[in-house]
């Protein structure tokens, strides 16, 4: 081949390479074009009459956020469906706030009478055949929630109204073991009312024990952003509906002084400080009654779930769910898995969530 047979060969090569990138320069920008066009409007700026989105950087590099960051169970005692859903003066903020703006199980069940097996059902799956208030602590060697909390380094405290501070040190805590009494209110903190004491792989090791605090530690934990992912909440026996109060009760809890109306005050006073807190956004809170009231009546019992992700206004009166349901629904937004008992059976209560989807 000549000079002129080269030449002419590498001028063709060049043009084919030159053609080449142009190509595919222009396929490269129609393949973005495209892809932003496409994009959701999470956030960015909208560009004339099109719906072509110019992201924020954030929004392409961000990950998607954990939706339930917090879950909160609230504990109360001894009121059946019909009492709360029909009495209009004991219970306005039960009625007239939470109710209408979050999700209602009526089809809810207690596991038993009386108050411990509820307790222990919530927490391990199971009664372990308890039928009464006097199981001694510390001696259930079994599996429960906690475990499985700790197994995914899910982070946790069990909040006790009127609890006494008590910190004990190696190689025993006496955390939650006594019971306190006030001389107006009568008894404050009831150690029955506190599954956690019973379990000996809690009382025996300080740190779990060491998770089992007073309610004050909430308040800080709350306005510290330290609020743990699985929060446990019983209120003293005045605030929860166990006990009557020993002074007059209208005096107490104006105007009725009904055991009824002294939960609904208490948690018109608790319950808005989690509302409205940063925290909220990402948190599920279940209120649930222990057992129905008297005990000759079935144990028909509600359930309130309180958060972002509850329907508003939306009343369950079909699916049967019970404290097995509530434990079931914490294993499944943490990805718990089982314990193996009620709770491997029991109705998850997905349809309470927005499009009925646990998040």
């Amino acid at each position: 081949m000549g000079k002129r047979g080269l030449r002419y060969s590498l001028l063709v090569l060049a043009t084919l390479i030159l053609f080449g990138f142009i190509a595919f320069l222009n396929f490269t920008n129609s393949y973005r074009n495209q892809n932003i066009t496409n994009t959701v409007p999470l956030s960015g700026t909208t560009v004339g009459s099109t719906s072509t989105i110019i992201p924020n950087k954030s929004t392409i590099l961000s990950p998607s956020p954990l939706v339930v960051k917090h879950v909160i169970v609230i504990f109360l005692e001894n009121e059946n469906e019909t009492h709360v859903l029909s009495n209009t003066s004991d219970d306005p903020y039960i009625r007239n706030v939470l109710i209408p703006n979050y999700s209602v199980a009526e089809k809810y069940v207690g596991i038993s009478h009386p108050s411990l097996p509820n307790y222990l059902a919530f927490l391990a799956g199971t009664t372990f055949n308890v039928h009464n208030d006097t199981l001694a602590t510390d001696s259930l060697n079994a599996k429960n929630l906690v475990d499985l909390l700790s197994a995914r380094n899910i982070t946790w405290k069990a909040y006790m109204e009127s609890m006494p501070n008590t910190t004990g040190k190696e190689p025993w805590c006496t955390n939650g073991l006594y019971d306190t009494s006030d001389p107006v209110n009568g008894p404050g903190y009831l150690h029955k009312l506190d599954p956690f004491i019973y379990f000996t792989d809690i009382m025996q090791n300080l740190t779990r024990c060491e998770s089992i605090v007073p309610l004050s530690e909430f308040n800080e934990d709350l306005a510290n952003g330290n609020l743990p992912q699985f929060s446990f909440i019983t209120p003293n026996a005045l605030d929860d509906g166990h006990t009557t109060p020993n002074e007059t009760n209208a005096t107490v809890c104006p105007p009725s002084g009904t055991k009824l109306r002294c939960t609904d005050i208490w948690l018109s006073h608790f319950m808005p400080q989690i509302i409205g807190s940063k925290a909220f956004a990402h948190t599920v809170i279940f209120i649930v009654w222990d057992a129905a009231h008297p005990t000759t009546i079935p144990n028909n019992v509600i359930m309130i779930m309180v958060s972002p992700y509850a329907k508003k206004g939306f009343v369950e009166n079909t699916t049967l769910y019970s404290h097995y349901s509530v434990l079931a629904t914490i294993e499944r937004i943490y990805s718990l898995g089982s314990l193996g008992r009620n709770d491997s059976t029991a109705n998850v209560t997905s349809d309470m969530f927005v499009d009925n989807t646990i998040p």
